[in-house]
């Protein structure tokens, strides 16, 4: 009688066998550049992976740098000494403005770039620029304004309400 094959005795030789089966399949899909299962919005699949266009992230491409920074904030004013409401809102995927005023570019997904431009406000003329960055729920900014008379220096944390 033929006698039975003890599979328990060699569990380390069926995990490993297993693991070469798995690796090669993963290894066959990645070189043919399987991208069937992925929908990349705004970027192209390169290896099972999107790649996001700029201005783009998440693991689709679905988000637009602007679109995560966009929404209404809470921050201690630099021109007084009481909290201020800030809404930034999303014109493009890599640009923002804040309170409707002053626009700013947003590069390598976090960092913030406010160009020279001259704003009206109640009636007066003034210069704004300066830089920053985004991290959670968090914006950091560092800017000028320059009024008729005399410029201002601000640094503004802002916290996304």
């Amino acid at each position: 009688m033929p006698s039975k094959k003890n599979f328990s005795k060699k569990p380390s030789q069926f995990f490993a066998a297993l693991f070469m089966i798995s690796t090669l399949f993963m290894a066959v899909a990645c070189n043919n550049n399987n991208c069937a299962q992925f929908d990349c919005v705004n970027g192209e699949c390169e290896r099972g992976v999107c790649v996001c266009d700029e201005g783009y992230e998440g693991t689709r491409c679905n988000i637009s740098w602007s679109s995560k920074m966009s929404g209404s904030y809470l921050g201690r004013d630099c021109y007084d000494s009481e909290d201020a409401n800030y809404t930034i809102t999303s014109f493009a995927k890599d640009s923002i403005t804040f309170n409707n005023f002053f626009k700013a570019g947003i590069t390598e997904g976090s960092k913030i770039s406010i160009p020279n431009q001259e704003i009206e406000q109640e009636g007066i003329i003034f210069s704004v620029s300066g830089s920053g960055r985004f991290s959670g729920d968090t914006m950091w900014l560092q800017y000028t304004s320059v009024y008729p008379e005399f410029p201002t220096f601000c640094e503004l944390i802002l916290v996304k309400q």
